[in-house]
């Protein structure tokens, strides 16, 4: 009777490796995917120390095993409950690898902007229909179906998060590139040449801040080129532009806007024609063969203040920021500012880097100005180290950041905390100007310097910025926005972040400073320079640009490159864009003439160069 009325209950598979495998899905996710993407997407910006890199994985590490322990734990008094517990870490851990490669949130440097998303509806309702797909999934898991599908998927995230791990470890344990150059002699009896570019000047706003200043008898034998635009809206695609005389129209983007300056630019030609080459840059990865001076931003902070390593603050935050919901991206961003910014003080504490009083305030992050605060300090570095340098044959590139946001200086070059709030449009003109008249004093002590020491007649000095700023134009009220609209922005925004500064003193030359309304580009810099300093015939590649010396009547057109999806992979997104009017920028119509990559679309230059 028994026998037949009792039947044996289901033995319950013990809990074991493909129930860990399943549970190890989010740490993998979070700790080492999230970060590895975050930083090998950007990683010629990021400055990160060994340790810091290993921070998430090892965290991530850590937790694992506690929740292992957990679940273990579980699983000896009831295998069921662990099961359950593993499968929803494993639908979680998709979710939020879903919420990541969707999520609305910039996954690069902060440079120094706020970071805002706008929360938008259509990103809540595809995380939400993702959820009710993972949930479904859930409720599949639980009934026993789809075990071993699951297995696979669990598995091939492992095998991932393994590959970046080994990539990671790759990096740490690979030693920074030595560079080295052959030793060159200086060329004898010709000018120093100063390349100076500050960072979204715009021509306005540095005329003004000349006012303010009172500073025209500083800027004596300087022509500057009053409808002067520059190509691209980026520091870095506008910087392979002027440096090499081209624009970008075929192949791979990062090999024409990170390595074609270095082959073929101005920087190349000036180092293999005997020139020593000095550079201060923002950017480590700025450094090549070419260079026999490098001066890198952060470690000239890093002399003056004892501070280190800052980008980790930014890294943290915006890794923190990848997993959250989109509705809730905005709430979570102070606090996960403040953790990463709490850990980044921790690590400066540990090293022994903590900034000496007598030194305070010192930023610590882009928010905060660090990297304005790092141009202030390379300018008056280059003023100090101008006495190490010859009479002649010296190429000296400076790229400050600023009058860059976040508007840290007053006029006078002292700093304050950033300013003005989000929404404060006249605030923020103002503190712009202020920063734009910093920067302008900044420039008066190097010149004086040129002059002290009788190397300003024989200079050919640059000074030109790499893009303008969406401040507007001086003459528009704060805050105005214009009616047409292109590519997804109000004119007036993509205009004001095209009107570049640019002006050239050519050597022996002292007239007070001019201003000319001549057609110019910043890419017209490269063969401007080899124009000056009679080297055309060295030139052994096509460039798509010309001197603004040369004798040249015919139209040319006028354009920009703009990527409306620089969260995407770059390059087949950058759209050129006609100035229809440029000798008069502030009302010029635009015309969107297509994708850089489309033959058909190329500029004349270009077609000319085939």
């Amino acid at each position: 009777m028994s026998a037949t009325t009792s039947s044996a209950r289901p033995v319950e598979t013990p809990f074991g490796a493909r129930d860990y495998l399943l549970a190890a899905v989010p740490f993998v996710v979070v700790f080492i995917i999230m970060p590895c993407e975050l930083f090998f997407n950007q990683i010629e910006e990021w400055e990160l120390t060994p340790g810091q890199l290993a921070l998430p994985p090892l965290a991530g590490l850590l937790a694992m095993l506690f929740t292992f322990g957990l679940l273990g734990a579980l699983a000896a008094w009831k295998s069921r409950a662990a099961r359950i517990g593993a499968l929803f870490l494993f639908v979680a851990g998709w979710h939020l690898l879903f919420t990541d490669l969707y999520s609305p949130v910039q996954i690069k440097h902060l440079d120094g902007g706020a970071l805002i998303s706008d929360e938008p509806f259509k990103y809540t309702a595809l995380e939400v229909a993702i959820g009710l797909v993972l949930i479904c999934l859930l409720v599949l898991l639980l009934r026993g179906r789809g075990e071993r599908i699951a297995t696979i998927l669990a598995a091939g995230i492992a095998v991932v998060g393994i590959g970046y791990g080994g990539f990671l470890l790759v990096h740490l344990l690979t030693p920074e590139p030595v560079i080295t150059r052959a030793e060159t002699e200086t060329k004898p009896g010709s000018g120093n040449v100063y390349h100076i570019v500050l960072d979204r000047m715009q021509t306005d706003a540095f005329l003004e801040s000349v006012d303010r200043a009172n500073a025209h008898e500083s800027f004596r034998g300087f022509e500057l080129y009053r409808n002067n635009v520059a190509n691209y809206l980026a520091t870095v695609a506008s910087r392979a532009s002027y440096l090499t005389g081209t624009f970008y129209h075929e192949g791979d983007y990062k090999d024409w806007s990170n390595q074609s300056w270095r082959q073929q630019g101005i920087q190349k030609l000036l180092s293999d024609h005997g020139y020593r080459v000095w550079n201060y840059a923002p950017f480590r990865q700025w450094n090549d063969g070419s260079v026999d001076v490098f001066r890198y931003l952060r470690d000239i902070y890093f002399e003056r203040t004892g501070v280190s390593a800052t980008d980790f603050a930014d890294f943290v935050t915006l890794w923190l920021l990848r997993p959250v919901p989109n509705p809730l991206t905005e709430e979570a961003l102070p606090p996960a500012r403040e953790v990463g910014e709490w850990l980044l003080a921790r690590h400066n504490s540990v090293s022994g880097t903590e900034p000496a009083p007598s030194e305070r305030p010192k930023p610590l992050t882009y928010r905060k100005g660090i990297e304005v605060v790092s141009s202030k300090y390379a300018i008056e570095k280059a003023v100090a180290d101008e006495a190490l340098r010859h009479d002649g044959g010296e190429y000296v590139y400076m790229h400050a950041v600023m009058p860059h946001i976040p508007y840290v200086f007053d006029q006078t070059c002292t700093y304050r905390d950033p300013y003005p709030r989000d929404g404060d449009e006249a605030g923020r003109r103002q503190a712009y100007l202020d920063q734009s008249v910093c920067s302008v004093r900044l420039l008066e002590d190097f010149l004086n310097r040129l002059r002290a020491l009788k190397r300003y007649d024989s200079a050919t000095i640059l000074i030109h910025a790499d893009t303008g700023a969406k401040e507007g134009f001086l003459g528009d009220p704060p805050g105005f926005q214009s009616t047409s609209t292109t590519l997804g922005l109000p004119d007036n925004e993509l205009l004001s972040g095209i009107n570049a500064l640019l002006m050239i003193k050519r050597p022996n030359q002292d007239d007070p400073l001019q201003e000319s309304s001549q057609l110019t580009q910043l890419a017209d810099l490269f063969p401007t320079l080899l124009d000056i300093l009679s080297l055309e015939d060295l030139l052994d590649t096509p460039i798509h640009s010309r001197s603004i010396y040369a004798d040249r009547t015919e139209h040319r057109q006028v354009r920009f490159g703009y990527d409306p999806h620089p969260s995407k992979p770059r390059g087949a997104n950058v759209i050129e864009v006609r100035i229809e009017k440029p000798e008069d920028l502030k009302n010029s119509p635009l015309t969107v003439v297509g994708p850089a990559l489309e033959p058909a679309n190329w500029r004349d230059e270009i077609q000319q160069a085939k």
